[in-house]
């Protein structure tokens, strides 16, 4: 199967301290999903359940018959250091298996912090179930969605 990548930058009003806080804390990490189903911390890692509505990220009707995926990730920190996070998760969806790396380097700008990430995901068999187009739309508004949340709940505090 074929990696996606993905990568840009976010910028937050928020410090570099408060943006770690964020992404080191896997509760708040998964509360950035959409449609949680559940969230265990267990052994140094999380496992998140959530499901994907398609009829949301996807416009294509010829899919309809998928109305939602639900995935199944174990979440855990490859890299922590003071302004770079790796995050690793593997999982399943559609009975298959799935993989994301997602790789954080913060920066202090003025007024706030950048954060420039880079994702690497192997969708599995969902790639040949939906189509690589509408996996890369899907994505995108996923990362969307995931990127706004990251927002709400980095100033949150």
């Amino acid at each position: 199967m074929t990696d996606l990548r993905y990568s840009g930058e976010v910028k937050s009003e928020s410090s570099v301290e408060s943006i770690m806080r964020f992404v080191t804390s896997p509760e708040r990490l998964a509360s950035a999903f959409p449609d949680v189903r559940s969230f265990e911390l267990k052994d140094g890692s999380s496992r998140i359940r959530f499901s994907i509505d398609l009829s949301r990220f996807s416009n294509r009707k010829d899919i309809s018959h998928i109305a939602a995926l639900t995935a199944t990730l174990n979440l855990s920190y490859e890299t922590v250091e003071e302004r770079h996070v790796v995050i690793v998760g593997k999982g399943r969806s559609a009975g298959s298996a799935i993989s994301v790396r997602v790789e954080l380097e913060l920066e202090e700008v003025p007024g706030g912090t950048s954060v420039r990430w880079n994702a690497t995901v192997n969708p599995g068999i969902v790639l040949r179930l939906v189509g690589r187009d509408e996996i890369s739309s899907i994505s995108e508004k996923f990362i969307n969605h995931l990127i706004e949340e990251f927002r709400k709940g980095v100033s949150a505090g």
